[in-house]
């Protein structure tokens, strides 16, 4: 349900209108991963990671910027030591991905061992209706 914020206003309702604004549902912004889980090969680890982002319980992925979608890698080797510059060249390597990432047994950096722990994030920005920058979440798929 939409309110009119602006006097004979002729464009059509919507979450980033802002001749509109929304009076039900949930005003959080959220986002999450669309796949469901799966279990993984740790032989042949291959997934794709698309997010899905809803403001209102409406889906607005479409107006998210690729740009504004950050993927990150946290990683700890076999002592549970964060690997930093392993994990800081995969974010240089794969910026600029967008709203999906396709993940291979590559993304992983196995150097003779499986990483302890392997966390892959998307950090997604929302714009109001005047392109600042309004909210940001992240969600994060662990292996």
């Amino acid at each position: 349900k939409y309110r009119c914020q602006k006097t004979r206003t002729t464009t059509a309702p919507a979450w980033n209108n802002t001749h509109w604004a929304m009076d039900e549902g949930n005003p959080d912004f959220t986002v999450d991963f669309a796949e469901t889980e799966n279990i993984y090969d740790p032989d042949n680890f291959k997934t794709t990671l698309t997010i899905v982002a809803k403001l209102y319980n409406i889906d607005i992925t479409a107006d998210i910027l690729a740009a504004d979608v950050a993927w990150t890698r946290y990683s700890e080797d076999v002592s549970g030591v964060e690997r930093m510059a392993s994990d800081n060249a995969w974010a240089l390597r794969r910026a600029n991905s967008g709203k999906s990432i396709a993940l291979t047994i590559a993304d992983c950096d196995i150097n003779g061992y499986m990483p302890k722990k392997l966390r892959f994030t998307a950090t997604v920005t929302l714009r109001d209706g005047a392109g600042n920058a309004a909210n940001v979440q992240s969600i994060s798929f662990e292996y």
